[in-house]
């Protein structure tokens, strides 16, 4: 079976849960190694441990045979071209292009800009990363500059900013972006035996999930499983109506992507605890629901410190509390400690005061 498939739940344990039982059972080739793409490494070790407490035979804490990619790392491996167009190689362009070009009008406030700057690289790298952003997230309205209209997406005039559609345009004089990552695509749905990935992919929490990802996600689905797991606040209600919580809601950029989403074949996973107590209450009220607030039951604690070093300390204390308690959850709540696990509850805040 190829195609995009979707699952959402409230859990970020719900959603292991089900990705252990795709990656268990009896595999047709051993040797092939599943895929699980995950935004950054905290991630990933998280879900290394949550695996292997799953797949196996019970007690072996093995998480074998499961290769763990960043979205980055999958791209170069799928030969994207977009990697020359990364900030850090994109800052030199620019910064040629206002050499080589002292004559454009456009680009002369731009220019002295630069040079009255103590650090020119710095601005470049600034404009640059800008600039990959809208490739992410806006390339309509970047395949209009290439075209020659100096508008956004929607056909606005950008006024003040009228200086970036000139730049880019002389920055990509020789090479398109934009038709590199459409022959891609092409690539990608056209050659999908050149590609070395299993007959299943798994995306856990993409992050962002902007609208050239989507492209990526639906070219792979044509011959392939491609699963998509997020966790949403309010997955029971997603997606999210007009006036819901601001946990709940969306740029609307991530709307785009998001509500293209909302045709793939979808499953909501319930909870799998029943997220009662305090934590569960907090996660009721970021969802916008009115709950009565409980007895305080030390599933959320709040410490306060002054200064940087402080609060250090107190998560240093309040870890070695509950490590007490819990000696064999030991690995487990380090991983939920990391402060970028973006899927995964954590336990301890600690805020400096004063």
């Amino acid at each position: 079976m190829t195609g995009m498939f979707l699952h959402r739940s409230s859990d970020a344990t719900a959603l292991v849960a089900e990705l252990a039982s795709r990656l268990g059972g009896t595999r047709p080739d051993p040797f092939v190694m599943e895929v699980v793409v995950t935004p950054h490494p905290h991630l990933r070790r998280w879900l290394v441990n949550e695996l292997a407490q799953r797949l196996g035979r019970p007690g072996e804490g093995i998480c074998a045979g499961v290769s763990f990619l960043t979205p980055g790392r999958l791209l170069h491996q799928l030969g994207d071209p977009g990697r020359f167009w990364q900030p850090r190689q994109l800052t030199w362009r620019l910064l040629q292009v206002l050499t080589e070009h002292p004559d454009v009008p456009e680009l002369q406030q731009l220019r002295r800009h630069v040079q009255a700057s103590r650090n020119g690289y710095r601005v470049a790298h600034r404009i640059a990363g800008l600039f990959h952003r809208y490739l992410q997230w806006r390339p309509a309205m970047v395949a209009g500059w290439e075209s020659g209209r100096n508008t956004d997406e929607n056909g606005r005039q950008l006024g003040f900013d009228a200086w970036q559609p000139v730049l880019w345009r002389l920055a990509t004089a020789d090479a398109s972006p934009i038709r590199a990552q459409a022959d891609f695509v092409a690539h990608l749905k056209d050659s999908p035996g050149s590609l070395a990935l299993p007959p299943s992919v798994s995306f856990m929490q993409p992050d962002p999930l902007s609208p050239w990802w989507f492209d990526v996600l639906d070219a792979l689905a044509a011959h392939r499983e491609v699963h998509v797991s997020l966790r949403q606040l309010g997955a029971a209600r997603w997606p999210a109506a007009e006036g819901a919580a601001a946990a709940v809601r969306l740029t609307r950029h991530e709307q785009g992507a998001h509500l293209a989403l909302a045709s793939v074949p979808t499953e909501v996973l319930p909870p799998a605890s029943g997220g009662a107590g305090t934590l569960g209450w907090l996660h009721c009220a970021l969802r916008g629901d009115r709950a009565q607030a409980p007895t305080p039951d030390g599933s959320v604690q709040v410490h306060g410190g002054h200064g940087i070093e402080r609060p250090v300390e107190i998560l240093r204390d309040a870890i070695t509390v509950l490590m007490a308690a819990d000696k064999a959850g030991l690995t487990d709540m380090m991983a939920n400690f990391s402060t970028r696990l973006r899927i995964a509850p954590t336990k301890v805040w600690t805020t400096p005061t004063g």
